[in-house]
């Protein structure tokens, strides 16, 4: 499983005035997933520890290393 974010997606559209229009819907998911962030203790930190995991395993410095002594 990869990071947990929380994302309006990447389909948009660009309005006459060169804004960025994303669709309500996504809109409303996403204010909803930053609320239990903030709101929900436990769920905020198993995020974080989720995400720190990944984060350790693929960009610390000893994954850096590893993927450094590969290639010499």
């Amino acid at each position: 499983m990869g990071l947990q974010v929380i994302s309006l997606g990447n389909a948009h559209e660009t309005g006459t005035d060169g804004l960025v229009q994303v669709d309500g819907q996504k809109v409303v998911k996403a204010a909803e997933a930053c609320l239990r962030v903030l709101l929900d203790p436990e769920y905020r930190n198993r995020m974080v520890e989720h995400n720190f995991r990944i984060a350790e395993k693929h960009w610390s410095y000893p994954a850096l290393a590893e993927h450094l002594a590969k290639l010499f």
